[in-house]
């Protein structure tokens, strides 16, 4: 990807259990050339460096919607690993206020129940 066509965007870098993930929140739909963007963040020499870029996105079914782009750039149905961090991103930015959340993936609509405890922040998925 050449260095004109790269955009500015706001992330989050999480990891679950042994995977990585560059998150973004806040976009309507993914972008057009979500495929390239994917490979070129992803990468580990010249990028943020990842397993997958993460978008969380609105849903008509469920509190949010996951869509999962590998470092490859090809698109996940669903990732546990990249769940648990969604799941611990709306909890801890207030999207939901719930103890059960659901998360809709390209394959299914997962429902989670969190558990966070108040000393030391800890939310189970």
């Amino acid at each position: 990807m050449p260095y004109e066509r790269l955009i500015a965007m706001k992330f989050t870098k999480m990891h679950g259990l042994g995977n990585d993930f560059v998150i973004v929140h806040g976009e309507q739909e993914l972008p057009a050339n979500v495929s390239e963007l994917a490979v070129a963040v992803c990468n580990r020499h010249f990028g943020i460096g990842a397993d997958g870029l993460v978008y969380i996105l609105p849903s008509e079914s469920a509190d949010v919607r996951m869509r999962i782009i590998n470092s490859d750039g090809s698109e996940a149905e669903q990732c546990g690993n990249a769940i648990r961090c969604v799941s611990t991103y709306v909890v801890e930015h207030g999207y939901v206020k719930r103890d059960e959340l659901a998360i809709e993936t390209r394959l299914v609509c997962s429902m989670f129940r969190s558990f966070v405890r108040t000393d030391a922040f800890m939310l189970c998925v």
